[in-house]
């Protein structure tokens, strides 16, 4: 009976040396307005370093933020870079395995290029909505 006793103070031990460890996530915090010169990135995304800084991310950079940061959120930047290069390759896997350091997977570059492109629809482009919705939908399937 007292080698029972003694097996389980061990096990409870053990226990408090096996606590839960807290996983670390590393993201690589490589910002791509600044890692591209001026002409590597009209390249890649087809527009100004300006115009996407100062003109467009402020449109829709309060409905891509998130108000917790569960999940690890893609910060804004990154969401309207990545659709922009998706709409610069037409790829996904491009656009997933372009941004450096930044583990993005095609399921949720697929979710925020449909996010991004709703809100560059809505606050951007002026034309007939319904017509807009049709070229996002055909452009996204």
């Amino acid at each position: 009976m007292d080698e029972y006793f003694e097996y389980l103070d061990i096990l409870a031990e053990d226990n408090l040396d096996n606590r839960r460890v807290i996983k670390r996530y590393i993201r690589d915090n490589e910002k791509p307005v600044e890692f591209y010169n001026t002409e590597e990135f009209r390249k890649r995304y087809r527009f100004q370093k300006d115009t996407v800084v100062n003109v467009v991310l402020p449109l829709i950079k309060e409905d891509l933020q998130r108000p917790d940061n569960r999940g690890l959120p893609i910060p804004p930047l990154i969401q309207l870079l990545l659709c922009l290069r998706f709409y610069a390759t037409c790829s996904f896997q491009m656009v997933a395995g372009d941004l450096r350091g930044q583990a993005v997977v095609s399921i949720t570059v697929s979710i925020t290029i449909k996010r991004v492109s709703q809100l560059l629809a809505e606050k951007v482009v002026s034309g007939p909505r319904r017509e807009i919705l049709d070229i996002i939908s055909w452009l996204i399937s």
